[in-house]
């Protein structure tokens, strides 16, 4: 008698097999939807990084104009002499920089090919890969002699 109720038994049990492709095409569809959020969060995020990176850059060529140790007493102009002698150690504790930027100034003569360089040399091919924000201005050099000369501040920042 017991096996004559199973044959009558029209009553399907699928179970798992049932709720396979469902399951699939509900993890497929959360695998696109973390791919393309992923796609568009990554590029927003490199460029805040970026703005974040230039205003740096911009708030030490500040910083580096208005320093005083190097400026000119009567004109407020660059002194070639105070450049000449100006610490590394000074600039770097005047600039106030976090630990994660690393920078690259440069004053240059235009007149006479004089340069004088401050903080990490610009060569190193990490830096190209990183991305490097630069701020380029004319500006008036000082002599001894008070006289002026025409020369260009560079400013270069990048992440360290």
């Amino acid at each position: 008698m017991l096996r004559g109720n199973i044959k009558e038994d029209q009553k399907a049990v699928g179970g798992f097999f049932f709720d396979t492709p469902v399951l699939l095409l509900i993890i497929l569809v959360v695998m696109v939807f973390t791919t393309s959020l992923y796609q568009v969060y990554v590029p927003i995020q490199e460029e805040k990084d970026r703005m974040a990176q230039d205003r740096k850059c911009i708030e030490v060529k500040n910083s580096v104009q208005n320093y005083h140790q190097i400026l000119d007493e009567e004109n407020e102009k660059f002194s070639m002499e105070k450049l000449e002698v100006l610490e590394e150690e000074r600039l770097r504790s005047h600039l106030k920089l976090e630990g994660d930027y690393d920078y690259n100034i440069s004053f240059e003569g235009l007149e006479d090919d004089e340069v004088w360089y401050f903080g990490q040399n610009l060569q190193n091919d990490e830096n190209s890969e990183s991305g490097i924000s630069s701020y380029r201005i004319p500006v008036s050099l000082v002599d001894e002699a008070g006289i002026s000369h025409l020369g260009k501040l560079e400013v270069n920042v990048w992440r360290g």
